[in-house]
């Protein structure tokens, strides 16, 4: 759940003693400590943090939100909000591991085509603090510094405009420590809403086109992600682009994509897989199967939408 921040403080005193951090040489690093936690008792336990890109966290194996695409919109060069979130509950007394992912988003986005990010320059980053709340106290259990490991992660490639590339048999490689990134950027309480997956879309149908490409037709277009469920054979891979619509001749059109590969690939693991992309979403009606494995059927795919969490009042 997203808190507001507990106390009044300036920006300057927000995620105070802790550094950013990144590790520029992959796209996706893994950001990972393990501590001990004693005493755990009544006391509650919050997490702030925020990033230049996006970043996910996940506590003893378990993702911390359903919130999308942290920390949200803004003028980067002018505030850049921070998160705050009960993670109580996702904490045990004695060994606890904790990961951060962090992608370029839209804060350090590499250059794209036509429209160069004025903020990529800056690189992705990531910081934040692991506090215990005692009486209207705060304790630092952990922070980011040069302390963390930095592993790969199975997320090869993600962004904005890119898409995601993602590898259930990759194995884990250790690639040094965090580095410290000297960023300065004008701290802010959350103020927008969040993102989320909202609705469900089913797909109509699955056909071969005139060309000979296949493709699958969603019935309407929407902005969000594809999930799949399969099971395949141990390598095997799903790869797809989006479009909006089907030429004159019904095939497959995007050229009004222009340099936006919204490319989406996949390698299986041999057991039941679940994908999602967690860094990038895409837009439009159909989805053209690059690479597929050799058994699909339509029913392993399911349109996710995704937008800020607004309240519907009409």
């Amino acid at each position: 759940m997203l808190f507001e921040m507990r106390r009044n403080r300036n920006n300057g005193g927000m995620l105070e003693k802790s550094s950013w951090i990144s590790f520029p040489r992959i796209p996706v690093p893994s950001f990972e400590k393990s501590f001990q936690l004693k005493n755990k008792g009544d006391y509650k336990f919050f997490l702030e943090a925020t990033a230049m890109g996006f970043y996910q966290c996940f506590i003893n194996g378990q993702r911390i939100t359903t919130d999308l695409f942290m920390p949200g919109y803004t003028s980067y060069r002018n505030r850049l909000q921070v998160q705050c979130y009960e993670v109580t509950s996702f904490l045990k007394e004695g060994k606890n591991e904790i990961t951060f992912l962090l992608s370029e988003g839209y804060g350090a986005a590499r250059k794209f085509g036509w429209r160069p990010y004025p903020y990529q320059k800056d690189g992705a980053a990531l910081r934040f603090r692991l506090i215990k709340s005692e009486d209207e106290k705060e304790r630092i259990i952990l922070k980011s510094d040069a302390t963390w490991d930095v592993y790969s992660s199975y997320i090869k490639d993600a962004g904005i405009y890119l898409g995601e590339s993602e590898d259930k048999t990759a194995q884990k490689v250790y690639l040094g420590k965090a580095e410290i990134h000297r960023l300065k950027k004008n701290l802010i309480p959350q103020e927008g809403l969040p993102v989320r997956e909202k609705e469900i879309i089913r797909p109509k149908r699955m056909f071969v086109a005139p060309n000979g490409e296949t493709i699958v037709d969603f019935g309407q277009e929407f902005t969000g992600f594809i999930e799949i469920t399969i099971k395949g054979e141990r390598g095997e891979k799903i790869g797809y682009d989006y479009a909006e619509v089907l030429d004159k001749n019904g095939n497959f059109y995007r050229e009004n994509y222009r340099q936006a590969k919204s490319y989406f690939e996949y390698t299986l693991s041999g057991k039941k897989d679940v994908f999602k992309p967690l860094f990038s979403f895409g837009c439009g009606r159909y989805i053209r199967l690059i690479k597929k494995p050799k058994s699909l059927s339509l029913s392993v795919f399911k349109g996710i939408v995704v937008y800020s969490d607004i309240k519907r009042i009409g």
